[in-house]
């Protein structure tokens, strides 16, 4: 059986899409696999998954006609099924599946599509993993008994001791600058963890550079890191020895919580019902004084501003508060 994925959102909503690939490989174990991939960051962490017998990528934000070419290549193979991997625009993969031969078409989406085959259709109000996992349902499955998964990989062994280390990151999708939490508010935070007698680790990724100056300032404070340009698998690797992860809306927390980490995620732009951390142990934090037009990051909304009041209003003391209940709770 030839299965054929396409993904053109970022790290963490592959995660999210990780329980559907689970599935698959537990209902059809002799198939072949192939990826059409619209982000190349996101190759560091598909890969991790070891399924793949080919993967295209393409920059669906600087290239997006370079899909037709990629199908063009693919032309001469048919394929038993082909999905679309939630938060791809229906229209967009609908035209898309047009330039690719298949038996079984998968896309979801919360439009109104008119009755066309192949369309999961999905309430637009219910958290992304949700709307894949109804991929599964849709395929015959049992959606509840997928979560989002990371492969195993050699993980560092955690420092004995009873210092809690905290794992900070304060950036995002370059393109959505407006979901990061303030620089200035996280060195608070981090000043106060400190005092308090944990240690924290900033990691700044790529596209991410200008929070370095903001950053460095405290550098050589003791019993703080700085770390650039981590890749995804040494991510993992060393996420494995920490207490808490804090995160704005990120790929990063994605990955936290299929690691099944404590995770406390900042929220403004961003609906958590939706695109919030997904696991037992993630929680998340918004504005107890919201401003009307949030979430923005939705249909009709503005897609972000600079005065984000969304997350400004949101004071460093509620977040260390949320920090030392969720250490409590996970020891």
């Amino acid at each position: 059986m030839k299965i054929l994925i396409v993904h053109t959102s970022g790290i963490g909503d592959f995660v999210f899409f990780s329980p559907v690939i689970s599935f698959l490989k537990e209902k059809f174990p002799q198939s072949s696999f192939h990826l059409i991939l619209g982000t190349p960051g996101t190759k560091q962490i598909t890969d991790m998954y070891d399924c793949w017998d080919a993967t295209e990528v393409f920059n669906v934000r600087t290239r997006p006609f370079d899909f037709f070419k990629i199908a063009f290549g693919l032309i001469h193979i048919k394929f038993d099924l082909v999905i679309f991997s939630s938060g791809i625009n229906f229209y967009k993969s609908l035209f898309a599946s047009f330039l690719i031969r298949f038996k079984k078409l998968c896309i979801v989406s919360d439009s109104n599509t008119f009755g066309i085959r192949g369309y999961v259709g999905v309430r637009s109000n219910i958290h992304s993993v949700e709307k894949n996992k109804s991929i599964i349902e849709y395929l015959g499955g049992d959606k509840d008994k997928y979560q989002p998964f990371l492969p195993k990989q050699n993980s560092l062994i955690a420092e004995t001791g009873s210092v809690d280390k905290i794992w900070i990151h304060p950036g995002c999708d370059p393109k959505f600058k407006f979901k990061r939490y303030p620089a200035a508010k996280y060195i608070t935070i981090i000043k106060e963890l400190i005092r308090s007698g944990r240690s924290v680790t900033v990691d700044i990724g790529p596209g991410e550079e200008d929070l370095l100056a903001d950053f460095s300032v405290i550098r050589n404070t003791p019993f703080f890191q700085l770390k650039e340009n981590l890749s995804i698998v040494n991510l993992v690797s060393e996420l494995s020895q920490y207490s808490l992860v804090l995160t704005n809306d990120s790929g990063i927390g994605h990955i936290a919580a299929a690691l099944d980490l404590p995770v406390l995620s900042i929220h403004g732009a961003t609906d958590p019902k939706i695109y919030g951390p997904y696991s037992p142990k993630s929680e998340f934090i918004i504005s107890a004084n919201p401003p009307d037009c949030m979430p923005c990051f939705r249909k009709g909304g503005r897609y972000g501003c600079e005065e984000i009041p969304c997350l400004t209003s949101i004071s460093e003391a509620e977040i260390l508060k949320r920090i030392d209940m969720i250490l409590v709770k996970n020891k």
